[in-house]
């Protein structure tokens, strides 16, 4: 199953790989780009939680 943008949403890479955590992917459209930092930041910084 693919997404608008090209992603998979993991059913491909689970199928692959049984044992791949699939994580949830950040979403920022490109109007909001640059205003998008502390989003992506937190975003990276909740990874390692």
């Amino acid at each position: 199953m693919k997404l608008g943008n090209g992603c998979e949403t993991g059913i491909g890479a689970k199928t692959l790989e049984p044992n791949a955590t699939i994580l949830d992917g950040l979403t920022i459209s490109r109007d909001r780009i640059q205003d998008a930092e502390q989003e992506i930041t937190d975003w990276v910084r909740d990874l390692n939680k």
